[in-house]
């Protein structure tokens, strides 16, 4: 499904739109587009009016529900938003409601009580995401949920630090911020135990030697 992206510079022009692009993204004609030619526009909800938003939800969760059909060993949320496929699309999928438009608001817990296994502390930032939305109503992007966990942890590995969770991030953003997630584990072999990506990114790096020798100044 993530092969349905495009930037809404080039529909706009595909539409001959006469505006800018900012004019486009909160247009009627943009989701006119998208249904038309089937693809997707990222877009925040807040940005959209709240017709423009719901067709676009509606349109978002039309194409979820079409490619459940054609792929039925995908049977939850976690299944679809963990497929390779799917990866850059599931967050705006998210934003919009469409887990609960197609599966239903009980399948968060029903999806709960599919995974006993998995350690509470094990918690991603779309979980965490997920979870201001539902329980306290946070309706901010994404993007600027993240920018409110780096302004004050500085990032999402260190949130999950200061909790005592797993550090379940894959990617680093720089440099600085991987040094700062290993002086605040404190050693190379909890770093290993932590976070393998962490462990292989600083390797990769050369940024392994001396590290240590540097923390406090890196704190």
């Amino acid at each position: 499904m993530d092969e349905l992206l495009i930037v809404a510079r080039d529909a706009k022009e595909s539409c001959a739109f006469q505006g800018s692009t900012e004019e486009f993204r909160r247009s009627p004609e943009l989701v006119d587009w998208c249904i038309k030619h089937r693809r997707i526009i990222r877009l925040s909800p807040q940005e959209m009016s709240r017709e423009e938003r719901e067709r676009y939800t509606d349109y978002l969760a039309e194409l979820m529900r079409e490619y459940l059909k054609a792929h039925p060993e995908v049977k939850n949320w976690s299944a679809f938003a963990s497929r390779s496929g799917t990866n850059k699309v599931q967050a705006l999928f998210h934003q919009f409601g469409v887990r609960g438009e197609v599966f239903g608001i009980e399948s968060f817990q029903e999806e709960e009580l599919e995974q006993p296994a998995r350690p509470q502390t094990n918690l991603t930032i779309e979980e965490f995401y997920e979870m201001c939305q539902i329980q306290f109503h946070y309706e901010g992007s994404l993007g600027s949920f993240k920018k409110i966990i780096a302004r004050r942890y500085g990032s999402f590995a260190e949130y999950c630090i200061s909790r005592g969770y797993d550090i379940n991030g894959t990617k680093w953003e720089s440099d600085e911020t991987a040094i700062r997630v290993a002086g605040k584990l404190g050693s190379l072999d909890a770093i290993e135990q932590k976070s393998i990506s962490l462990f292989k990114y600083l390797q990769q790096r050369d940024l392994v030697d001396g590290l240590f020798q540097r923390r406090k100044t890196l704190r």
